[in-house]
Formats: C-alpha cells, structure tokens, sequence
C-alpha cells in the first residue's frame, strides 16, 4: 500500500519489521488472555513502543495495533467478548430503544453526544448509534449518527478501512433521512 520496496535487503528488512510488529501485538493479547483479562481490556491496553509508531511502513492507515489484537484473540477464543450479556445477546435495537428510554429520549442522546464528540468520540458514537437503532423514524437520531460518524471520518487517526464504514453507515443513515422527511430539512 505504498512505495515499491527494491533491494533484497530492504525487502527483508521490511518484512522483519512487519513481522515483529505483528509478534509483538500477538504476544500482548495473548499475555492479556492468560492473565485472565476482558478482551477489551486488552485491546485498550495494547502498547506500540516507539520503534514501531516511528516506522512509516507499520503506519495504522488501515487498522491501529488495538484491531490487530482483536483479530489475535477472536482466531484463539471464539466470538464471545467475556461480558456475560452478550453471551446470548437481544437484538441491538431492543438493547438500543431502552438505552433512549433511559436517557429521556433522543434529545438527550443527542446533546450528551454532541458534547463528548470532541474528546471522547467512541463514546459519542455508541450514543449515536443506540438514538439511530433505538429510534428508527426520528429525523434527530438519524442527523445525529450522520454528524457523529462524517466526525470520526475526519479525524485524521481513523484507519481508512475503520472510515470507509463510518461513510457507508453514515450515507446509509443520509438516505434513510431523506426517505423519512421527503428529501426537507425537517
């Protein structure tokens, strides 16, 4: 996904890198997993020492260590995320309609989103996403997710594959709007 590598030496030297970047992600999950830890606890708590954060060719443009990690750990234990709810989980609409409830409605959701967008976006976008799942007619919720995830695309950490489903999500949501308010701005 970038320059051409020529030279034998080069070509091993950059393999090697990449290898060891990827041994290095593995043994941290796997670590995590014998110590007896969550695995999203272990994906937050992956370390990218300064050998690999400083190499060009390990740059996260597609996936950040974090998401490494989680494949790691999804190829050695399964689906399950240890969290005893979503061993058997409900939809995520019937999760998302009580999380709107709880909140006071969409409105709710939307302003606390809308405040922890700049500093805390993952958190904003599980908010988004339960108004635009828990409220499937309403205008709010669907601008909400649109703005929400066209944020997330713009910050310049986001992996392109992690933005290119943020863009599908979002362009998703932009048409449904439409659909819902004739094409207005209700």
């Amino acid at each position: 996904h970038g320059a051409s590598i020529k030279g034998n030496g080069a070509i091993r030297e950059a393999l090697d890198g990449t290898a060891d970047a990827l041994e290095y992600v593995e043994q941290q999950a796997i670590e995590g997993l014998n110590l007896g830890l969550r695995k999203d606890q272990i994906a937050a708590s992956i370390d990218w020492p300064d050998r690999f954060a400083k190499n060009p060719l390990l740059d996260p443009q597609y996936n950040r260590p974090a998401d490494i990690a989680r494949m790691v750990m999804k190829r050695w234990t399964g689906w399950w995320d240890d969290i005893p709810s979503h061993f058997a989980p409900l939809a995520f609409e019937v999760e998302a309609r009580e999380a709107v409830a709880l909140a006071g409605g969409v409105g709710a959701l939307d302003r606390r989103a809308r405040n922890l967008l700049p500093e805390q976006p993952m958190l904003a976008a599980r908010l988004a996403d339960w108004a635009y799942y828990g409220a499937p007619e309403n205008a709010a919720a669907k601008r909400l997710f649109i703005d929400v995830y066209m944020a997330r695309i713009g910050n310049p950490d986001t992996p392109l594959q992690e933005g290119v489903t943020y863009l599908a999500a979002a362009a998703q949501a932009r048409a449904e709007l439409e659909r819902l308010t004739g094409g207005t701005k209700a």
